[in-house]
């Protein structure tokens, strides 16, 4: 619903504002008298739509970005009860994480990226953050060791992009 509301409600709102506000100002400042009433609602719709078509473009470039922005790392946990001898992973909010998702973390260091673990999104905590669990991991370090010191933190980041390989790692293991 929120997807709907941003990418359709939005933009007619602000188009129906511009197209009465145009309608307003032209009315009051211009004399039209001469004009036919086909060519005056011909330059509403042409004036309406170019707005309206910017407006969508400017709503899906938003959501592009926005749908591409890496997951951080807010906090990592040792699990207790349900998740105990795991530990979690909670990352800040990001508009394209949903339960139940599979996540890469990557470790970017010197414009180079190294798969770490497969995580899973389990639940959110009651602020909204998503918060995972490890599935895999994609290393021979010690994972729970590595990513319990917050100085690696910053230079961790989710990815919905799962190469086959890592996958394949997880089938053989």
């Amino acid at each position: 619903m929120a997807f709907l509301k941003e990418t359709i409600v939005t933009p007619i709102s602000i188009v129906w504002l511009v197209l009465t506000g145009g309608a307003s100002l032209v009315a009051i400042f211009a004399d039209l008298g001469e004009i036919d009433i086909i060519v005056k609602s011909l330059g509403v719709v042409s004036v309406s739509a170019t707005v309206a078509f910017m407006t969508l473009l400017y709503q899906s470039y938003n959501h592009y970005q926005q749908s591409r922005s890496p997951a951080t790392i807010r906090k990592v946990i040792e699990g207790t009860h349900y998740y105990s001898g795991n530990l979690v992973l909670i990352f800040d909010k990001s508009p394209w994480i949903s339960i139940g998702q599979v996540l890469v973390l990557v470790q970017e260091t010197e414009d180079v990226q190294l798969p770490i673990a497969l995580v899973s999104i389990e639940t959110t905590t009651t602020e909204g953050f998503p918060q995972a669990v490890i599935l895999n991991p994609l290393s021979s370090e010690d994972i729970t060791k590595y990513l319990s010191d917050p100085s690696r933190w910053k230079s961790i980041i989710g990815l919905p992009d799962i190469k086959h390989k890592y996958i394949a790692g997880v089938e053989n293991a």
